[in-house]
């Protein structure tokens, strides 16, 4: 079942345990993933990274993730990892990803700041590409 990143560590919080989190760059780890986690009866959080596009692009293997997190018998969360651009995070978001993560750690201080706020301002205004 396809889950949200604030519900499945909710969960966990209350209840005490860990959840991995794993990058799943093809297909077969992704069945690897989920079929590990249902066997354990365990919730997971299976990641694409933007490093992972020159493996396997997003477009093809994201809608992937999230039809096999939907299709599962545990809670999935399916997370972006370390975006750095607009568009890549655009590209997650219509493949259903319920969780980004946007990685600006690299920059200063201010400009880390200032390019998170005017994320959010464009995805409020709808007016990313």
């Amino acid at each position: 079942m396809l889950v949200n990143m604030t519900d499945i560590l909710a969960e966990a919080e209350s209840m005490g345990y860990g959840i991995p989190c794993i990058n799943t760059p093809n297909h077969e780890t992704l069945r690897a993933v989920i079929e590990a986690a249902e066997e354990l009866n365990t919730p997971v959080i299976i990641d694409h990274a933007e490093v992972h596009n020159s493996l396997i692009p997003i477009e093809r293997m994201g809608p992937e993730m999230v039809k096999a997190a939907a299709a599962a018998k545990v809670p999935v969360c399916v997370h972006l990892d370390h975006g750095k651009s607009y568009t890549f995070l655009m590209k997650a978001l219509e493949a259903g990803f319920p969780s980004i993560m946007f990685d600006n750690s690299d920059l200063p201080f201010e400009e880390n700041v200032k390019k998170r706020r005017n994320l959010w301002i464009l995805l409020m205004q709808g007016e990313l590409p």
